[in-house]
């Protein structure tokens, strides 16, 4: 053989992650190459962060859930400002501007335990502001609709005065005239 062909053939005889020369042909790695390589790819991935993709020296911990520490606390304070962001929302009146207290929180709890929806109560000025609002536009609406129908009905007879000329007038002789 030559010397390119003999080249071929230990190239085909190598893994490519150790360099080891067999005397059979490797396709792709061996298998103790390839699962020290997927063992690798696993450890990197404990000690990637998944937020912000930084790798540390040491495996993340579980209860950090795959997060370094800045991005696991940003996330704790996140979600508490979140939580306290709806127990707010929840015992005050959802008014306009309004921060009147409308429920506490151990009723706000019970109803959450009871797993049903809640929704914030209104307080009294502004559950009357908001019917009448809500009167305001059904009236609008209304007012919107029969000016609507009344411009269309407008429209048509403006249409038919003007086509009336030309419709052709037709005389019945008493002898074509049928019995209705």
């Amino acid at each position: 053989m030559s010397q390119k062909q003999q080249e071929a053939m230990r190239a085909r005889r190598t893994c490519p992650k150790c360099n080891t020369v067999h005397p059979h042909v490797v396709h792709g790695m061996r298998q103790e190459c390839a699962t020290a390589e997927h063992q690798e790819r696993l450890d990197l991935q404990a000690r990637t962060c998944w937020p912000c993709s930084r790798v540390s020296l040491a495996p993340h911990p579980q209860e950090r859930m795959g997060s370094c520490a800045p991005c696991w606390l940003h996330r704790t304070i996140q979600r508490q400002f979140e939580a306290e962001r709806l127990a707010v929302r929840s015992r005050t009146c959802p008014g306009w501007d309004c921060q009147t207290v409308t429920a506490t929180d151990e009723e706000i709890a019970a109803v959450r335990a009871a797993n049903t929806w809640h929704e914030p109560r209104w307080c009294p000025p502004c559950a009357e502001r908001a019917e009448q609002e809500r009167a305001a536009r059904l009236r609008a609406d209304q007012t919107a609709r029969e000016q609507a129908e009344q411009a269309r009905r407008d429209e048509i007879a403006e249409l038919a005065a003007w086509a009336r000329p030309s419709w052709p007038t037709r005389t019945r002789s008493s002898s074509t005239a049928r019995a209705y």
